[in-house]
């Protein structure tokens, strides 16, 4: 008895008063099941959690089915909206992903396709809590699409709310929607006149580099920053500069040296004092992996250095004992090649070969040469000496060679006295030298040359010599002959 007339079992009692409710929610009036809505946050102190999962979240659901209807007003769903997404979000905060996915998803979808601004502002301040145990399927199908309008919405803060939302999605985006359809919407809000939404961009950029593949991110997020890093708006040059400086390790040194650091270089003398601070730092952080590369190339290079080495030391070794014996033979073949008569292997002589040994010449009488020891060689040159040139030898040596120097013995003279002076005879000439005769060409060989004159077309038999001169006089005649002037009666003609 004392039991029953506790407050456990009144309806006084928070937790009786919401059963209650919830039997009777579908005759509710709206404005009743907004302050109902309203009122939970309260007393879910008393509510047990399966309680919350099986009883209030499909209460919370019907709430949300009625207010969507297309003959609500818009005043009714974002009122109905504002009390039941703080508490569906509270109780799907302590539920399991697989009961999340079986209460709270079928729940809250509805509400994506909502066009109002207002709905749409409330799904994008709780995303995170919402997507949490969403699975990559939904996320990709209606979640996304929903989301990715915003991006073209002509509010500012719908714009931004819906960038910054993205961050929550992009770990469960396939690759074609972020790579693709999300970088897409991004470089448009590069270019967006609102200078919060581009520097907004610039820290997204940066914050899902890591989810991208590398080539994506050479080829999207490095330019974006660099593209930032020229925007007039000085935070967005900041948050340019800091978003290269945190994502250093995506980029490998050829491309830091040749594209990242002549940009942030011409931010050293920027106007706005923390973006020249944030490029000091930021050029100090790059300089490392670089550093780090030109100590690895140069590790590589001594590495190659000394297996080349090695490989020359081998090498030595084992064509060693080859190399000495070529150094050994070395001066020989010196002394061999300055002598070219000990280098010569045999000469022809008359028709037969005579072998020169090597350091041993033979003599010249051997070989068949005369030299001017033999008194035959003597002998031959004075029976050849012609008489002649002995009594001109003697004539001319016969000279008084007093006063040969000077002229003064002819100073005085006329040309009658040069006349009677005595000439000096003429040296006689010199015997004609016997030559051999030449054999006939038939002997050695030879075919004697044709003089016989080729035929030409028009002269296939040759012609006499009789025939030939009357050729050329009667072309003599022709070339004497003139034309007449005035052929035809006309004077004027000049031939």
């Amino acid at each position: 008895a004392r039991l029953v007339a506790s407050d456990v079992f009144s309806s006084a009692h928070p937790f009786v008063e919401l059963m209650l409710v919830v039997e009777q929610i579908n005759l509710k009036s709206t404005d009743e099941l907004v302050a109902f809505y309203k009122g939970l946050a309260s007393a879910m102190r008393f509510v047990p959690t399966q309680t919350r999962i099986h009883r209030l979240v499909p209460a919370l659901e019907s709430g949300i089915v009625r207010s969507i209807g297309p003959d609500r007003r818009p005043e009714e769903t974002r009122t109905m909206v504002s009390a039941t997404l703080p508490v569906l979000s509270e109780i799907g905060s302590s539920m399991t992903g697989d009961e999340y996915r079986s209460f709270v998803v079928p729940a809250v979808l509805p509400l994506f396709t909502v066009r109002d601004r207002a709905v749409r502002m409330q799904l994008l301040e709780r995303i995170e809590g919402l997507v949490k145990h969403m699975d990559a399927g939904t996320i990709n199908g209606p979640v996304f699409e929903a989301l990715l309008a915003g991006f073209a919405d002509t509010a500012k803060i719908l714009r931004e709310l819906t960038l910054k939302s993205m961050l929550a999605l992009a770990p469960k985006l396939n690759e074609k929607n972020l790579t693709e359809r999300l970088c897409r919407a991004l470089a448009k809000l590069q270019s967006d006149p609102e200078p919060s939404i581009r520097t907004n961009t610039t820290i997204f950029y940066g914050k899902i580099a890591p989810h991208l593949a590398s080539g994506v991110r050479v080829r999207v997020v490095l330019p974006a920053f660099l593209k930032a890093c020229k925007d007039p708006f000085p935070y967005a040059r900041l948050a340019a500069v800091r978003a290269t400086s945190a994502c250093k390790q995506f980029y490998d040194p050829g491309l830091i040296v040749s594209k990242v650091l002549p940009t942030i270089v011409t931010l050293l003398l920027d106007p706005y004092g923390p973006v020249r601070d944030a490029a000091q730092d930021c050029i100090t952080v790059l300089l490392e992996p670089v550093r780090v590369a030109s100590e690895a190339m140069k590790k590589e290079e001594e590495a190659r250095r000394a297996k080349h080495e090695a490989d020359e030391a081998k090498r030595i070794a084992k064509e060693g004992p080859k190399i000495a014996e070529i150094q050994k033979a070395a001066p020989a073949s010196s002394a061999e090649s300055a002598s070219p008569l000990k280098s010569l292997s045999g000469l022809k002589l008359g028709g037969a070969v005579k072998h020169v040994e090597k350091g041993a010449l033979p003599p010249p009488s051997a070989l068949g040469f005369k030299t001017p020891s033999d008194s035959a060689f003597w002998d031959a040159i004075e029976d050849e000496a012609p008489a002649a040139a002995t009594g001109a030898a003697a004539t001319q040596g016969g000279w008084d060679d007093e006063g040969w120097g000077g002229g003064d013995d002819l100073d005085g003279l006329d040309d009658e006295d040069l006349e009677d002076m005595p000439q000096a005879a003429a040296p006689a000439a010199a015997p004609a030298v016997a030559t051999p005769p030449r054999p006939p060409a038939e002997k050695l060989g030879l075919k004697p040359p044709s003089f016989e004159r080729r035929p030409t077309e028009g002269n296939s038999a040759k012609k006499s010599v009789a025939e030939r001169r009357a050729e050329a006089a009667k072309k003599k005649d022709l070339s004497a002959k003139k034309l007449p002037v005035g052929i035809g009666g006309d004077e004027g003609w000049d031939w």
